[in-house]
């Protein structure tokens, strides 16, 4: 069914159906629900059209009490504009969630999750993040054929009833037409108790009957948690044995990568193009550099890279276009530049295209438009380029980033000498132009090569600064000085 709140009738009743009214005490036990929805989108402009489905959860009530029905979707419409509606699960609160008067959806949240993973591990399916604008962060989607979505759905049906520690208390179903009808869900065994007979869990002859679904705890429950439970044990002793060999080192990465030269007119939606031949220039720990980002950015490495210039475009470009030009890539993007080293170590290309689910027939490149001009324009990556990450900044709005950088300047006797930005913020101790407030300018500590120091202020210093293609024609030219 297309959402749309013409059909708000369909909808409420989606989330307070009359059967379970009494069951639910009117409703006030359900405390969230699983929802899944789809869109055909293009992975790229003018690209080919996909069913994209995504299954999420959302609370009920707030933890004020306020009733949120059904905004979760609601909201949807701001970035997807229109989609479409296939399921909705109901569940009641979790013994775990923080206590009765704050309703968590913890049952709720627990079920999605399972579901993402016995998604996975069947069916396989492709999956996109995608951006859309306002979003921290991106959001997870399968690429399901419009033929499968039946199959789809029914093992969605069959393995939240069957498979899930909290089982919904209810189901709706939507028709393409708008119609709703309830979903019948097989019937879960109301038993607990299992045993390991040669390696393999059975029931119990003496399991217990359990009146509750809600804590009947059968064979495939029992399954299935086995199931998770050995993938994560998998996943623990490849991390013990293999991950360190896969994963290699900074100085292994750094010693076969760093000066090859590669040719790419576009890297990312900043290149311009205008510099095509790139040259490794570092490997970088993620660990050390991105403290604060995601997990996978941690647990790996990354490469940098700049543009490769002859002398002439060394002298023509400029501190903009060199930025555009620069950037960083996993170690999995940059093998896909040199065939021989990626077949040499192709356990750990494959390792990192898993971490990173790389796709290398993705065009990461292209902006994603919606096919009508309503649509909102969307972006579809599963990495974004990251800048090279600047040193947090000790003062507001200062760009910390001018460290290092050099400027040349002429004084009172005539001559230019080199100097060197030692540091950026505000100058201790100075006072201001009225001579009793403390001086808020922002200065650029200089040490030039006589040994002299000064403060520049940014109107000076954008006179003086060199560009990094003036560095290095000048460090050339001249010996290079103590203070570098």
């Amino acid at each position: 069914m297309e959402f749309n709140t013409n059909k708000r009738d369909a909808l409420d009743e989606a989330v307070k159906p009359r059967d379970i009214k009494a069951q639910t005490r009117d409703w006030t036990s359900l405390e969230g629900f699983v929802y899944v929805i789809s869109k055909k989108m293009p992975i790229r402009q003018n690209g080919k059209m996909i069913n994209c489905v995504k299954i999420g959860m959302s609370n009920l009530n707030t933890r004020e009490g306020f009733d949120k029905s059904y905004t979760r979707l609601l909201n949807f419409r701001t970035t997807l504009v229109s989609f479409n509606l296939h399921r909705i699960y109901l569940f009641t609160g979790n013994d775990y969630d923080a206590n009765d008067d704050e309703p968590m959806g913890l049952s709720a949240r627990d079920a999605e999750q399972l579901i993402h993973k016995l998604i996975d591990n069947k069916f396989k399916p492709k999956q996109m993040r995608i951006w859309f604008p306002g979003n921290r962060k991106p959001t997870e989607w399968w690429d399901v054929k419009e033929k499968m979505i039946d199959k789809f759905l029914k093992f969605i049906d069959n393995s939240i009833m069957l498979e899930t520690e909290n089982p919904p208390v209810y189901g709706t179903g939507f028709t393409k037409d708008g119609k709703i009808f309830p979903v019948k869900f097989p019937v879960r065994p109301s038993y607990t108790g299992v045993q390991v007979e040669n390696g393999q869990l059975v029931r119990r002859q003496s399991s217990r009957l359990i009146e509750n679904q809600k804590y009947a705890r059968p064979l495939p429950v029992r399954q299935t948690r086995q199931f998770l439970d050995m993938t994560k044990k998998q996943f623990r002793e490849l991390n013990r044995q293999q991950r360190k060999e896969m994963l290699k080192s900074e100085e292994f990465w750094e010693a076969l990568l760093v000066g090859k030269k590669f040719v790419d007119p576009k890297m990312d939606s900043y290149d311009d193009g205008r510099y095509p031949n790139k040259v490794i220039t570092a490997v970088i720990d993620g660990k050390k550099v991105y403290k604060y980002s995601r997990e996978s950015d941690k647990k790996q490495f990354f490469v940098q890279f700049e543009p490769d210039l002859t002398p002439s475009q060394e002298r023509a470009i400029t501190q903009k276009e060199f930025e555009r030009a620069e950037g960083e890539m996993t170690v999995n993007e940059a093998l896909e530049y040199f065939d021989d080293i990626r077949n040499q170590y192709i356990d750990s290309y494959d390792f990192y295209v898993a971490m990173n689910k790389y796709d290398k027939n993705f065009d990461y490149t292209a902006p994603v438009q919606q096919p009508a001009p309503v649509e909102p324009v969307l972006s579809i990556s599963r990495r974004q380029r990251r800048p090279r990450a600047p040193p947090k900044p000790k003062v507001k709005n200062v760009p910390q980033n001018l460290k290092g950088r050099f400027v040349r300047k002429q004084f009172t006797d005539g001559n230019y000498y080199l100097g060197l930005i030692k540091s950026v913020g505000r100058a201790k101790g100075r006072l201001g132009s009225e001579g009793d407030d403390e001086d808020k300018t922002i200065y650029a500590n200089v040490v030039y090569e006589d040994g002299d120091r000064e403060d520049v202020d940014f109107n000076e210093l954008s006179d003086i600064i060199l560009s990094k293609a003036e560095e290095r024609v000048y460090l050339n030219l001249h010996n290079k000085p103590a203070f570098r």
